[in-house]
């Protein structure tokens, strides 16, 4: 996943009920979790990126919410940042045959937070998770790969490493919609045992 790094916490979690029943020892979410990114903002062509982006770890079996963490979410240029240059800018957002994205923006996550249950056993202490990113995303009106046009994409950005240059891939298993100048998305990224974050 390009997000987040997991740190090992603990081997087990308990689980909180959504409609306010609690949790604990008795209710155990095991060491297994299903996780979701999900994200709110407003931005377009010419609206830099302001919103929220959260974590979401849910018990596959239960369907009870063990946890939730929760970042505000800006432009890069709107955050602080201790003046660094953004670190996407020189990465054209556009698929195989050359098409531009509609929008793209480098985002950067901070004071992030609890919103719900204890989300320490999955890596996500508040104080060194309180910031993350970059993070490049964007939305192509016709995303082509190459093969065959895909539809509207809402895309991100792969950072550079040893064997590959930046470039974007659009999120497939994601649900995401953009209109009059805001974006939703949902990203399902699999099941997780603690012991694998």
């Amino acid at each position: 996943m390009f997000h987040l790094l997991f740190a090992c916490g603990a081997d087990t979690a308990t689980t909180t009920d959504p409609a306010g029943g609690g949790g604990g020892p008795e209710d155990p979410v095991g060491i297994e979790a299903s996780v979701t990114y999900l994200g709110d903002a407003a931005v377009g062509p010419t609206v830099p990126w302001e919103g929220t982006e959260r974590a979401r770890f849910v018990d596959p079996i239960t369907g009870n919410v063990a946890c939730e963490f929760a970042w505000v979410a800006v432009s890069w240029a709107e955050a602080d940042v201790d003046g660094l240059p953004d670190p996407y800018a020189d990465v054209p957002c556009a698929d195989a045959a050359g098409v531009s994205c509609t929008w793209s923006a480098t985002v950067h996550l901070f004071d992030g937070a609890e919103v719900l249950g204890d989300c320490k056993p999955f890596g996500l202490d508040p104080i060194p998770a309180a910031t993350s990113g970059p993070f490049g995303y964007g939305w192509h009106p016709q995303w082509d790969d190459g093969v065959l046009p895909r539809g509207p994409r809402f895309v991100e950005i792969v950072a550079k490493t040893a064997t590959a240059e930046a470039h974007w891939v659009p999120w497939e298993a994601a649900i995401a919609s953009w209109e009059a100048d805001t974006v939703h998305y949902e990203l399902p990224f699999g099941t997780m045992t603690l012991t694998e974050l």
